[in-house]
Order: structure tokens, then sequence, then C-alpha cells
């Protein structure tokens, strides 16, 4: 996982991908490629990582 990544489309929904041990960090289209990037971050690092949805203004 890179340090920082997004990935841009015209869709509202955006989630952001937060490692709370380093700085990396996502944004991502769906909750499904969010929970993804998390666990597999966690699982390489056993870093503790978050997921928030960002508001599609």
């Amino acid at each position: 996982m890179s340090k920082t990544k997004s990935h841009r489309s015209n869709a509202s929904a955006r989630y952001h991908v937060v490692c709370r041990d380093c700085p990396t960090e996502s944004v991502e289209r769906t909750g499904v490629a969010a929970a993804q990037v998390r666990s597999e971050h966690v699982a390489e690092t056993g870093h503790r990582v978050v997921v928030g949805a960002l508001s599609g203004e």
C-alpha cells in the first residue's frame, strides 16, 4: 500500500483509510475497497487502521 493514494471519479461517496501507526492513508471509491485496503495493511503490518466515510459535496 502506498503512503498516499487517491482514486477520483464522479461518484459522491468516498472512504478515507488512515493508519494510526504510520503515515499510510488512501481515499477509496467504495466501502468494500476501503475495507480491503484496511485489511491488507493490518495483515502486513499489524497497525491500527480506521476507515471513515467522506461527505459527497
